[in-house]
């Protein structure tokens, strides 16, 4: 769906803004703001982190789960290209998530992952990074420049639906899923042309 839909539907306890402008959101790509949650108190007790990426945003993600003492922290990647409707709509989801867990203390930066990650752990004393794994090459990368200096522990992502064999379709793949997905099985109607 579109984000304007998404957000709609997602956050709608608050004002989902692209869908309430009335406006498509621009196609160019934006130059990211300075985005900084304050850190400096940030006290130097908290002992561990968790990697928030844009694949494991939940309140019942279950690196956020095991650790609801630990600082949450959400990195914009500086290397990646944010569209802005893309940009807002996880800034959206990152408010909804810190307004939904009891984790005190959180963290949005813009930046290399790695080393942001790496500057948070050695400013507060921090002794692990929690993440949830996800088969994207810019977290596994990530994850192993961390662990040459950090203790990493990598969580298992929550399964939605389970498929046998590589999708080639997302048609016969959401036949085979929509009923574990949703907890039913939905009417199939006819292709749109």
């Amino acid at each position: 769906a579109p984000y304007e839909r998404l957000e709609q539907s997602l956050f709608s306890s608050r004002q989902a803004p692209l869908a309430d402008s009335g406006r498509q959101p621009p196609s160019s790509r934006l130059t990211l703001p300075i985005v900084k949650d304050d850190d400096s108190s940030i006290p130097a007790e908290v002992r561990s982190i968790v990697w928030v990426h844009d694949a494991a945003m939940s309140a019942v993600d279950r690196a956020i789960l095991a650790n609801t003492d630990a600082m949450l922290v959400f990195i914009f990647d500086s290397h990646e290209p944010w569209a802005e409707h893309r940009y807002r709509f996880i800034r959206e989801g990152w408010a909804d998530l810190i307004a939904s867990v009891t984790n005190r203390h959180h963290a949005l930066v813009v930046g290399d992952p790695a080393a942001e990650l790496e500057r948070l752990a050695l400013s507060t004393g921090c002794r692990e990074i929690h993440v949830s794994e996800h088969p994207n090459p810019v977290v596994r990368r990530a994850i192993r420049k961390l662990e040459s200096h950090c203790q990493v522990t990598i969580h298992p992502r929550a399964i939605f639906a389970e498929y046998a064999g590589e999708p080639k379709r997302f048609s016969r793949y959401w036949d085979t899923v929509a009923s574990q997905v949703l907890g039913y099985r939905p009417r199939s109607g006819k292709r749109m042309k």
